[in-house]
């Protein structure tokens, strides 16, 4: 296949770029190749979604089997790339979240649940992707699939959340982890371009699909103990109970990655029903293969231990020294 996938530099897209690259297709990004150096092999159209001018190059190199949206955020962009590349693409795949969800995350989602109401005035993150989507069906009709990912998580990771607990246990010293153990659906990004590129190879479009791991399998004690476990860390586990964290005004999902406590508006969080993409093909590796891999390519970037020198593992993610220290003086004082 032909395809064009825009972004392409970054984790999900760049895992898609990966993805069908060993799957000798033909890959070509559109980016503005600022994030990340672009995977080897692609052909790079670097620009600005937003300029016709780009758009227009990105036309002239069509028309494609399959384009991949991993980076359309904004209702005006979206309408903008989808005129401009609809007559010359056959399957247009659009990166939506689960986010787009009315929903969510206080309630469990599927791909039938409603999508938030858009307003010009009053945006969210989740509403543009849900007015994204519906620009798109519009102008594809049943040429569009749209894919509404879960927590990503895997190598290339460009938010953190893994990568701080990883970085935490190998530290070493005393870890906070929240006592109270729920079930988790995270799904590796690599799955979900796998998925993408199976829908594309059946011609599997007009439909949607959340893509997360399956919520009943694994739990977040599992996830703790598994990044414990590559990282081969002396680190102390301190479990402490949610109303703990809580009153040392922990943030929840920030301040400690995956942590949603009940009682704090996201008890759905993690209740994502993935089984519409499993029976379209949607194949999940083993988590313990996700983080090992996480963590062999931290190791391989040098990531570990250099939070300040990676820009993955962001300010803003993850409990700092001090907050964690005073909460261990609460407790043993």
């Amino acid at each position: 296949m032909r395809i064009l996938i825009i972004g392409g530099s970054v984790f999900l897209g760049r895992a898609v770029a990966e993805t069908a690259l060993r799957m000798h297709h033909e890959v070509l990004v559109l980016n503005r190749g600022l994030s990340r150096p672009n995977a080897h092999g692609v052909v790079a159209i670097v620009g600005d979604r937003n300029e016709t001018e780009t758009l227009a190059r990105a036309r002239a190199n069509g028309p494609f089997d399959l384009v991949v949206d991993t980076s359309g955020f904004e209702p005006e962009t979206v309408a903008l790339s989808g005129r401009m590349l609809a007559d010359i693409c056959n399957h247009y795949v659009f990166i939506s979240s689960v986010s787009a969800f009315a929903d969510w995350p206080a309630q469990p989602v599927s791909e039938l649940s409603p999508l938030l109401p858009f307003s010009k005035d009053e945006r969210s993150y989740g509403s543009s992707k849900a007015e994204c989507e519906r620009i798109l069906r519009a102008q594809f009709g049943p040429r569009l699939s749209v894919l509404y990912p879960g927590v990503l998580i895997g190598p290339n990771e460009n938010v953190g959340r893994l990568l701080w607990w990883l970085d935490r246990f190998a530290k070493g010293g005393s870890v906070i982890r929240p006592k109270l153990d729920v079930p988790i659906s995270p799904i590796d990004a690599r799955d979900v371009a796998d998925f993408v590129l199976t829908l594309a190879a059946r011609s599997s479009a007009g439909k949607g699909y959340v893509v997360s791991g399956v919520s009943a399998e694994r739990t977040l004690d599992d996830l703790l103990s598994i990044c414990a476990t590559v990282t081969n860390t002396t680190a102390r586990s301190v479990s402490v109970e949610d109303e703990i964290l809580l009153s040392h005004e922990v943030e929840p999902w920030s301040e400690l990655p995956f942590w949603a406590p009940r009682g704090v508006g996201a008890d759905g969080i993690w209740s994502t029903d993935c089984s519409a993409a499993l029976r379209a093909g949607l194949r999940l590796r083993p988590l313990s293969d996700t983080v090992a891999d996480t963590w062999s390519w931290m190791q391989s970037i040098g990531a570990v231990n250099h939070v300040d020198r990676f820009s993955a593992l962001k300010e803003g993610v993850g409990l700092s020294a001090d907050k964690e220290s005073r909460i261990f003086a609460a407790l043993f004082h």
